[in-house]
């Protein structure tokens, strides 16, 4: 929550999914959605020219989480569980840099043992660590960034504190790594939903109603489903990006359901309510909608206080 001129709110862009559950699909429509499979990980992925993660982001055999899990502990974790959780952040903080101390706060590790993952996942993926350099060098000679869609940032106040003590602070290299890859992913996102806004100026009967950073959440008339994601399929996979590592596009994770906090992997055929209810019913029996909706705000270690 955040305070404004106007009272309190919230972001809702970043939506809790706390609150996703009381969003409703309208009557006799159902919610669709894509989302940008792994973006930041995979645009960081074809900058570094890490070609190990590259190949497993191209590979649809292989999870890249659970690879990354792998890199991070030394042995195999199992999917949706604390330490995978736990791994993903310590590849998302690896990626931009973060240090142990901003690490143990997001995860409640101790510092010394958000030390060793960080090293432990660096030294599996050292073109990482080497990218970081290099956006530190560009920066230091040409004072701008420029992402392979064409947005382009100057960084004057790195370039001024570079120029009167020789040095850029730690913030701004952070700074600095983390803008192409965060800016990259909702320039693509808002390039597809321009298109999509195309399909239903041409006719498609769609309703939009949220926008993340990399995900977007539609409507259409109960047995639409295939036509809608049949028409923006091409949408997205015709946004190419250039990389030091070469060409590449950002897959999309396409969903449907009734409901924004309980949406289901889209297999190709309509989902009626009935179908819906019973899969919400086996995903409560799974985990009840409580821990459901702690582990979506709190994170990982949520045993440490609530035993």
């Amino acid at each position: 929550m955040h305070g404004s001129p106007h009272g309190y709110g919230l972001n809702a862009q970043t939506l809790p999914k706390a609150l996703r559950y009381y969003l409703r699909a309208p009557a006799g429509r159902i919610f669709v959605t894509g989302d940008l499979s792994q973006a930041e990980a995979r645009v960081v992925a074809y900058l570094s020219r890490c070609r190990e993660l590259i190949e497993c982001f191209n590979d649809p055999s292989r999870s890249v989480h659970l690879e990354n899990a792998v890199a991070v502990f030394g042995k195999s974790v199992i999917k949706d569980t604390p330490e995978y959780t736990l791994a993903k952040a310590v590849v998302h903080g690896s990626n931009y840099r973060e240090g142990p101390k901003i690490l143990s706060v997001s995860t409640g590790l101790p510092i010394k043992v958000s030390k060793q993952l960080l090293s432990n996942y660096h030294t599996k993926r050292p073109e990482i660590h080497q990218w970081h350099d290099e956006v530190w060098r560009t920066v230091k000679a040409k004072g701008k960034l420029v992402t392979p869609l064409g947005d382009e940032r100057t960084f004057y106040e790195a370039i001024s504190c570079f120029s009167l003590t020789g040095r850029m602070t730690d913030q701004h290299w952070k700074d600095a790594i983390s803008w192409v890859p965060q800016t990259v992913v909702p320039h693509v996102l808002d390039a597809g939903m321009i298109g999509i806004a195309g399909l239903r100026d041409a006719g498609l009967d769609i309703q939009f109603h949220h926008q993340g950073h990399d995900s977007f959440l539609c409507s259409v008339p109960i047995g639409e489903e295939r036509v809608f994601f049949d028409a923006v399929y091409p949408i997205y996979s015709s946004i190419k990006l250039s990389s030091p590592a070469g060409e590449y596009v950002i897959p999309q994770e396409y969903a449907v359901g009734y409901s924004f906090g309980d949406m289901f992997g889209y297999t190709g055929s309509s989902v009626t309510m009935a179908s819906w209810e019973g899969l919400v019913s086996a995903k409560l029996a799974k985990k009840s909608r409580a821990q459901q909706i702690l582990e979506g705000c709190y994170g990982v270690h949520l045993k440490d206080w609530r035993a």
